[in-house]
């Protein structure tokens, strides 16, 4: 398969090519080195990117639903407004990739790394996590200001000290996550699965937790209000911003 003059197989070596707006949907790219490549606007709807080198790559607006990029470098790879609904990103490096606007629903992010360089800067605004699957994923120090997590599973994942502001977790799975002193003002977590957290040290203002189970969750040293925390499901073995153990 040739798209542009370059010859599309897996292990191909498309360093720096320019692939803007090129079709490659249903390709084998195994393995494929696409270091710094431009594929902007292309169609890469179930491709296979599995262990491909995408760092730097250019990919935005890019369609890659239902693609395989496990075990994908994206690392710095820019991916603004990418539709990834569906892909599989197991054991992904998206570390310092910038995913605004992107669109994730119901993504396979296991184990993936999505931690960022610098907590100020915005990689992950408004993308869409919605249904996405990012257990034991790597979100430690990454701004998630306004990202919606929704029914996502986050069981075991590494948030700590990252910015939730006002982030969207209704119904979300976080089973034994490690939210050690991250900053959830403003975000919903209402109905979500608590059960086991840390939220050692996180800071809790306008937070919402109606109907979220927290039994066994950990609020030690957390900046969180009685009335909060009360309005939660159950609570029963929790660990109370004081250190007691509530039930």
């Amino acid at each position: 398969m040739k798209v542009r003059g370059y010859v599309v197989e897996p292990g191909a070596n498309l360093r720096e090519a320019f692939l803007y707006k090129g079709d490659f949907r249903r390709a084998d790219l195994n393995k494929a080195d696409l270091y710094r490549a431009d594929l902007s606007e292309a169609q890469l709807k179930w491709t296979n990117l599995e262990d491909a080198n995408l760092r730097q790559a250019k990919l935005i607006a890019v369609d890659l639903r239902y693609a395989k990029l496990c075990r994908a470098d994206l690392s710095g790879a820019d991916l603004m407004e990418a539709r990834l609904i569906r892909a599989e990103l197991n054991e992904a490096r998206l570390s310092s990739a910038n995913l605004q606007w992107g669109d994730l629903r119901s993504a396979d992010l296991t184990a993936a790394d999505l931690s960022q360089a610098d907590l100020s800067r915005s990689h992950l605004q408004r993308a869409n996590f919605r249904g996405a699957n990012l257990r034991q994923a790597v979100l430690s120090n990454v701004n998630l200001i306004e990202v919606d997590l929704r029914d996502a599973d986050l069981s075991e994942a590494d948030l700590s000290g990252s910015d939730l502001k006002w982030a969207n977790l209704e119904g979300a799975q976080l089973n034994g996550t490690n939210m050690t002193a991250t900053r959830l003002s403003g975000a919903s977590l209402r109905y979500a699965d608590l059960r086991g957290a840390n939220f050692g040290g996180a800071y809790f203002r306008g937070t919402q937790l109606v109907g979220a189970d927290l039994r066994e969750a950990n609020f030690h040293n957390a900046f969180i209000s009685d009335g909060q925390l009360f309005r939660a499901r159950r609570l029963s073995r929790a660990i109370l911003p004081d250190g007691t153990v509530h039930g």
